[in-house]
């Protein structure tokens, strides 16, 4: 009897291990099935990161673009018109419209190569490539592209009065940087700190002007390339000043940012294995440092 007990003990054992072991296999499957799920999501999500991130990118020289279509087209008008009675035909006129025909079409070209190089870029760091680093003049490189910011800044507020300044250690030596990325870190800095420093004039009710400073040392000891951005704006707060670095987090009104820019550029900076922080500055307002590891290159 206590046999037949125990071995009916047993066989009841056996059942609820098979039954638990099928639950396990179950919820394997369940838990796969959550995984998949879960992964289409981020795939999305970084689709979705990925396009925004491009559309905020490839603005500025869409805007030029644009604007330099604009006034391609218009001065082709008044060339066309110009021609049509050629017996009165003011030939100085005529070189002037052609001038400034090809200037137009030159940006035109320029703008475009620009932003195919940004979609390219930022395809290649979302499938985690390096971007090839390259020998540069690095006094050239920073007033090429904060004046660009300046004027891409300049052509959406137009009312902005922002006085920039650049300056770049005497000592600065050719350095080997990934001039593409930094290039695209300048331009956003820069326009965001002009969009501070007129923004607060604003406020202010005095004239809408504002300052903007970019500071430029190499630290050879170091090798480290730092680049100081400063503005006379508001600031940051201290308690957001890790939350501005994330993708979509803004203190700009919807109509005038997506969140995207100082997420892209600490990407850009952190991928080269260098720092991008923020601390108050010695205008008053806000001040981004980029801190990025550079070689020193061949005279240039």
């Amino acid at each position: 009897m206590a046999y037949d007990k125990k071995k009916k003990n047993l066989s009841m054992s056996d059942t609820s291990i098979e039954e638990a072991n099928a639950e396990i296999e179950q919820l394997k499957k369940l838990l796969q099935q959550a995984k998949s799920v879960a992964l289409s999501q981020e795939h999305l999500a970084a689709t979705g990161r990925l396009t925004a991130g491009v559309a905020h990118e490839i603005k500025n020289p869409l805007n030029f673009i644009n604007n330099f279509s604009k006034i391609a087209n218009s001065t082709a008008n008044d060339l066309a018109e110009e021609l049509t009675e050629p017996d009165s035909i003011d030939w100085e006129e005529v070189e002037d419209l052609i001038d400034i025909l090809q200037e137009a079409t030159a940006r035109v070209v320029e703008h475009g190569i620009r932003a195919d190089a940004i979609v390219k870029s930022m395809l290649m760091h979302a499938r985690g490539e390096e971007e090839n680093k390259i020998d540069v003049d690095v006094e050239n490189l920073i007033q090429d592209f904060t004046r660009l910011a300046q004027k891409g800044f300049g052509s959406e507020y137009p009312e902005g009065k922002i006085e920039v300044e650049t300056s770049v250690s005497t000592d600065m030596p050719p350095l080997v940087v990934p001039a593409q990325g930094l290039s695209r870190v300048i331009i956003n800095l820069v326009t965001n700190a002009c969009y501070e420093a007129f923004k607060t004039a604003e406020k202010s009710n005095g004239p809408n002007s504002g300052q903007v400073s970019l500071d430029a040392t190499y630290n050879s000891e170091q090798g480290l390339l730092v680049i100081r951005v400063e503005d006379t704006g508001g600031g940051v707060k201290p308690e957001i000043r890790d939350q501005i670095f994330e993708p979509f987090f803004t203190t700009k009104p919807t109509s005038e940012g997506t969140g995207l820019g100082l997420s892209i550029c600490r990407g850009i900076i952190e991928s080269n294995q260098g720092r991008l922080y923020v601390e108050d500055a010695e205008l008053g307002g806000a001040a981004f440092v980029v801190e990025i590891p550079a070689e020193t290159g061949v005279s240039i």
